[in-house]
């Protein structure tokens, strides 16, 4: 017997979960057992015991951003609202499987849902697959001696060690999905860091069920931050709800070319503070593109992009940065007839004149509003210090560069290892190993399309790698 599909409205938070149905209404006192799947006509505060309670919600009102949809994402459990008819079509005790991706409500069969490993499978080809779009418009020649393929098989094995016994203390602590991506900077970091990390534990020959894993840990913090598209498959990076949106763009003044051209300068600066300071495979940790949302302003839409730069002041591992006066910038960019797009690693796509199709605008530095002259004096002070600390990168001998490496991969999990109370410093075994094991040497490969299919199978939590 197959599942039967009895009801669909709109996934509002992702996941798949099997239970009980329970129907409560407005204001009824009623026990709810862990586990049980709650279905009401629209959430309120007066069931949040119930709501932590609850294996998913279903409800018949509401959409992305209602009380049900955005509780449910923070506690990283799946959710349909907008079915209209919940109350109706489901019975109290009914078993029913609830898919929060798909927005779709089953009643149990004879022969159990046997979708979860379909979805998990399904998770594991999109994060690969989106990687491998992104990865295809990349020359790797350009990466040289911070290739990750060439430092990180030195580290996999005491690397993946210790991110293991991170992803343990998240679970020892009941981090939910949603703190974890709140505390890993931003999406585009929790993309990278699992592909980099899926790479070491393949290298490194982890069991099959350790390196699913560390995937499901980065995907389920990816699904439960994004509002959609958590993979950037389609091209977004969507984070921010109605709300937030609103407040976001509330202090918009209007654009022109000059000023869109400052802007411009001020990006650039920031986007080489990131590579300068954490070299060409972790430079998202600076720079992080949001959008692309729709927002009304004046009587017209527009296209709205949210471009944010944080950690540009590292002096953990980067003492000549002491001297930069901000942390972080924030610039929110409305847009007119321009058409953008992002991939896996932040790569942006512009369709249309972003210098002449700016309309608004707003620049923050370290949450503070500023004005364009302003931006422009800390765009002419991060210029200097992005070339500054190019230049102190480049001159390193090999040992403070292999060090520096490392702290720039650590420095992902800063924030995460602060919260759970351990180091995030590289400890005496990876430094070790950075230092003194021998440089990987990879088969010859025909071609290019040979050397990125072997590299993908070791990606692959799923693949027994041997090579």
């Amino acid at each position: 017997m197959q599942n039967n599909l009895i009801l669909k409205g709109m996934g509002a938070s992702v996941g798949i979960a099997k239970g009980k149905v329970k129907i409560i209404k407005e204001g009824e006192a009623a026990n709810f057992n862990e586990g049980e799947i709650l279905v009401t006509k629209i959430t309120y505060p007066s069931m949040v015991m119930m709501m932590s309670k609850a294996a998913a919600i279903v409800t018949e009102l509401g959409g992305l951003t209602s009380h049900p949809a955005i509780v449910s994402r923070e506690m990283g459990i799946p959710c349909v609202v907008a079915t209209k008819t919940g109350t109706i079509d489901l019975k109290d005790g009914m078993e029913i499987i609830v898919d929060g991706s798909k927005g779709e409500v089953y009643e149990v069969g004879a022969d159990d849902y046997v979708n979860k490993d379909d979805n998990k499978n399904q998770d594991y080809n999109n994060l690969i697959e989106a990687y491998r779009q992104a990865y295809a418009k990349m020359d790797g020649n350009t990466f040289a001696e911070t290739d990750f393929r060439i430092l990180d098989p030195l580290i996999a094995e005491s690397w993946t060690e210790r991110l293991l016994g991170i992803i343990c203390q998240t679970k020892r602590q009941k981090l939910s999905p949603k703190e974890i991506a709140g505390l890993m900077h931003a999406p585009n970091v929790l993309r990278s860091a699992a592909i980099f990390d899926m790479f070491m534990a393949g290298h490194a020959g982890k069991p099959l069920e350790k390196r699913e894993e560390i995937a499901d840990f980065y995907i389920s913090a990816l699904k439960a931050l994004c509002l959609t598209d958590p993979f950037s498959l389609n091209g977004m990076n969507v984070v921010h709800d109605e709300q937030e949106l609103k407040k976001m763009t509330g202090e918009l003044k209007p654009a022109d070319q000059d000023i869109a051209k400052k802007i411009g300068r001020l990006v650039n600066a920031c986007y080489h503070m990131g590579y300068s300071l954490f070299g060409d495979m972790n430079p998202m940790l600076v720079y992080e593109n949001y959008g692309p949302y729709k927002i009304s302003k004046d009587g017209k839409e527009y296209l709205a992009l949210a471009k944010e730069f944080k950690n540009l002041k590292p002096t953990e591992f980067w003492p000549e940065s002491c001297r930069i006066p901000i942390e972080r910038i924030k610039i929110i960019c409305l847009y007119e007839n321009v058409k953008f797009s992002i991939d896996a690693i932040t790569h942006t796509n512009y369709e249309g004149d972003i210098i002449n199709g700016l309309r608004y605008y707003s620049i923050y530095a370290d949450d503070k509003l500023i004005n364009i002259q302003t931006a422009e004096k800390i765009t002419s002070i991060l210029e200097r210090y992005a070339d500054f600390i190019w230049y102190v990168f480049k001159e390193m001998d090999e040992k403070r560069f292999r060090l520096t490496y490392l702290y720039q991969k650590a420095y992902l999990y800063i924030n995460l290892c602060k919260k759970l109370g351990i180091s995030w410093k590289p400890d005496e075994k990876i430094i070790n190993d950075i230092l003194n094991k021998p440089i990987k040497v990879w088969p010859e490969f025909k071609d290019q399309k040979e050397k990125d299919e072997f590299f993908f199978k070791i990606i692959d939590p799923r693949i027994d790698f041997s090579g």
